[in-house]
């Protein structure tokens, strides 16, 4: 009867873990998550938000991007993250807005930043 009980309430967690998708952040000054003005911000925001990156691809920081739009993509899950290739040529990227390592770029609604 004990084994039924304890299967029983592991298929229940499993199942719990698989319909809902919960995170916590206990870090210190809740580093990893945004504020409720950017989650409210991204609520009115309906259309999709385009965000291209220029960084070497074996640069750390490309990583440090990755995982702080993650952050955002939780809230919002048309956030979408491409990096430029580095080998284009520089004309291409001029015509993109990219000048030099380290740049990103926002669109929205067909207006870019």
């Amino acid at each position: 009867m004990y084994s039924l009980i304890c299967v029983g309430l592991g298929i229940t967690c499993l199942w719990l873990n698989s319909t809902f998708n919960w995170q916590f952040d206990w870090t210190q000054g809740s580093r990893n998550t945004i504020s409720a003005s950017s989650v409210d911000l991204l609520d009115h925001m309906r259309e999709p938000i385009e965000l291209s990156a220029f960084f070497d691809s074996n640069s750390q920081t490309r990583l440090q991007v990755k995982r702080f739009v993650e952050k955002y993509q939780r809230f919002k899950n048309n956030i979408s993250l491409k990096f430029i290739d580095n080998q284009l040529p520089t004309e291409q990227l001029s015509e993109m807005g990219f000048t030099q390592f380290g740049q990103l770029k926002i669109s929205y609604q067909d207006k870019s930043v």
